[in-house]
């Protein structure tokens, strides 16, 4: 349905094309116009298939490419789409399919508990744990953790929002700074520097960084929605690098010093609360 309907488009902007020649406003339209007929031909060149292997169905999205070799794709929604030459069969894809469906049920599994963890605008982590954020309207403010609620009163839900947000990085501010010291204390006869300072701010790709020239480190403010082993491994990282600069065996041969499982920590921390940031 969706080829149909991209079919007809491409033809009425066919007509709107020639118009905007006619009146020479041919430089905005026509880049417009273009990117959307690209837009449709990718549409139009999608199939969705399916087909059964080890008695489920595996649905698919099939498109051809002028490319060299089948490529294999499946998004964070689940989905799984195959790029292919044009020349390839759909008994070379549905091969490939078959040879790789361990892979493809491993992924998928794995975006699924992804998802499941990812926050909602109701449901927010601290510490590891998940709590449903309640907005109480109140003309008094204040925030309580009752069980498995964070319970924000205030005066309207975008006031609560804010008291929310002052809360967690007060407390991210409070208590990562409490642990930097805890193993500050712990490494400080092998550097240099004194006890460095602590930041807290959001960042989208990282958990912490550390700027020894400046004798300070930076952490995430989504740290504080990790458990407490994650922010330690976090933390003694960091601090490592006024130590060793670079990520070399001695780096993590000094972490492991002070914190064997550091790996086991790290899986934990990449896996399951990369996406809660």
């Amino acid at each position: 349905m969706s080829r149909i309907i991209c079919f007809f488009i491409k033809i009425f902007l066919e007509y709107i094309l020639l118009y905007a020649k006619f009146k020479k406003y041919t430089t905005k339209l026509c880049s417009k116009y273009f990117h959307f007929v690209k837009i449709c031909d990718i549409i139009q060149s999608m199939e969705k298939r399916c087909i059964v292997v080890e008695n489920k169905k595996v649905e698919y999205f099939l498109s051809r490419k002028n490319i060299k070799n089948i490529n294999m794709r499946i998004s964070s929604a689940c989905s799984l789409s195959i790029s292919a030459p044009r020349r390839t069969t759909i008994n070379q894809v549905e091969e490939l399919i078959v040879s790789k469906i361990d892979w493809i049920k491993k992924t998928q599994a794995r975006f699924r508990e992804i998802n499941i963890k990812r926050e909602t605008s109701n449901s927010v982590y601290f510490l590891g744990e998940k709590y449903l954020l309640c907005f109480i309207e109140s003309k008094f403010e204040d925030i309580k953790i009752e069980g498995q609620d964070i319970k924000v009163y205030a005066g309207d839900e975008k006031r609560a929002r804010k008291i929310y947000d002052k809360w967690l990085r007060d407390y991210a501010q409070n208590h990562l700074t409490k642990i930097t010291n805890k193993y500050y204390d712990k490494i400080s006869k092998y550097v240099s520097i004194p006890m460095p300072e602590v930041e807290i701010r959001k960042m989208r790709a990282r958990w912490g960084t550390c700027t020894p020239s400046k004798r300070k480190i930076t952490y995430n403010l989504a740290l504080a929605k990790t458990p407490e082993q994650c922010i330690e491994y976090v933390i003694l990282h960091e601090l490592t690098h006024f130590k060793h600069i670079y990520h070399n065996e001695n780096f993590y041969n000094f972490v492991a010093t002070f914190m064997p499982d550091w790996k086991e920590r790290k899986i934990l921390l990449d896996r399951e609360y990369g996406t809660v940031v």
